[in-house]
């Protein structure tokens, strides 16, 4: 008896022809698509007899291949097509525990929230909070094209943290690049990702994972190690009356910010200076007020020996106080008074420091603070001081998964000079996935 092979990626089909019959397939037993398996069963049908040596070696037929691997790690590719696409994400499960209930809210129990930090006579409530959720899970689909005008790349990505206490779909990142150019939603220019810690509790005070619509161009300096990347992104000011703390947000203005980030890259790792400008407008009762703010941003990597290495990062200027701290500070404070509109300053500062025990166990130690300067006649609640604590033990069994213990400790101050802290364990498990 002989064998016809039919091998899509990793599924092989096995039909077998015998001497005077045409065999069948079974379809409650195959894996292929209905249309596929049509296909190859009418090519079986269709072959003409033939005598079976039984003495001679069995050589299956070379089947057609529909998917192959991609140009890029991770990615597949039809074989008639010279686009690469991957597919993948990571499961994580969090159990935290806390010294704080948080009142009602849920925010500040999935993640590090600096304005739910409880002060004065709330943070004197006793009792802990257990909390376990998968909300940072997340989903993630990218392209590949090579074109004469350089690489098409697009990638979309999704997690469950859209609103506290639901896992409604969140889209975290959605943009398209063609050599150079890059539109779309993704962290903001101003910040370098790189610099960020490997935690699992939540950003630092002074960390920014803020993501905005953006248009950038990157453009490749004379030194192969450098580039300068400008964009024009999505404006939004977060402002609030001098005498409040409900911060008010317009997301629709005409005058874009503009980010400008130096890179350089090397063996010892990689340095970032970023600067901004934007432009915060206040609008009551039918009048427009505005104001510039300019800010400035210094952050790198460096490699220490081996795998080990320091990231930092300082932040200063003003009109920060939506990309730090969870938002918990305002770009900007509306005076009633004299009817004018000024913006906060704000500084950050930041170090970790990653080592690897093992290569397949590492820890990270977290320093970090940010401040910002208020008016004295601003509202008692406004938070002015956030710092925070982190430390982990993350180990990998294997590629694809992640352990991880956790503590954090974090606090803030008011502008009456209450203060509160945090204290929270947690522990995470991981699974990442991706196509191969």
């Amino acid at each position: 008896m002989q064998s016809c092979n039919y091998r899509p990626a990793a599924t092989a089909v096995i039909v077998s022809i015998e001497t005077t019959r045409v065999c069948a397939l079974n379809p409650q037993r195959s894996v292929l698509k209905p249309l596929f398996a049509s296909s190859l069963l009418l090519a079986c049908m269709g072959l003409q007899t033939f005598e079976v040596n039984a003495a001679a070696e069995e050589k299956p037929a070379d089947g057609l291949q529909v998917l192959t691997p991609g140009k890029l790690p991770g990615t597949l590719r039809f074989r008639e097509s010279n686009t690469s696409f991957g597919l993948g994400g990571y499961l994580e499960a969090h159990l935290g525990v806390s010294d704080s209930p948080f009142e009602t809210s849920q925010t500040g129990s999935d993640s590090l929230f600096y304005p739910q930090i409880p002060v004065g006579q709330q943070a004197s409530a006793s009792g802990n909070k257990v909390n376990l959720h998968g909300r940072h899970s997340r989903l993630w689909f990218k392209t590949y094209t090579p074109t004469d005008l350089g690489e098409l790349n697009l990638f979309l990505e999704y997690d469950l943290s859209m609103r506290p206490g639901s896992y409604a779909p969140r889209q975290r990142h959605a943009y398209v690049s063609l050599g150079q150019v890059l539109i779309g939603q993704t962290y903001t220019t101003f910040t370098n990702s790189a610099a960020q810690p490997d935690t699992d509790s939540g950003l630092p005070p002074a960390g920014s994972a803020k993501r905005h619509n953006q248009l950038r161009w990157t453009l490749p300096l004379s030194d192969p190690d450098m580039n300068l990347m400008i964009a024009v992104e999505q404006p939004d000011s977060r402002v609030n009356r001098i005498s409040q703390s409900d911060i008010q947000t317009y997301d629709d203005d005409h005058d874009p910010n503009l980010a400008v980030r130096l890179n350089r890259f090397g063996r010892w790792g990689e340095l970032s200076l970023s600067a901004m400008t934007r432009s915060l407008r206040w609008l009551d009762n039918g009048q427009q007020l505005r104001t510039r703010a300019n800010a400035y941003g210094l952050s790198g990597r460096v490699i220490t020996t081996g795998l080990n290495n320091l990231r930092f990062v300082l932040n200063g200027g003003f009109g920060l106080g939506s990309f730090l701290t969870s938002g918990s500070y305002p770009d900007a404070l509306y005076r009633a008074v004299d009817r004018t509109l000024e913006s906060s300053r704000v500084l950050s500062a930041e170090i970790s420091y990653q080592h690897y025990w093992n290569p397949r166990l590492r820890s990270n130690l977290v320093l970090s603070e940010s401040r910002v300067r208020l008016p004295e006649q601003a509202d008692a609640r406004l938070t002015n001081r956030a710092r925070a604590l982190q430390v982990n033990l993350l180990f990998n069994p294997q590629s694809d998964l992640t352990l991880g213990v956790e503590y954090l400790y974090a606090s803030r101050r008011v502008q009456d000079a209450s203060d509160g802290a945090l204290s929270r364990l947690m522990f995470t498990v991981r699974y990442t996935f991706q196509t191969d």
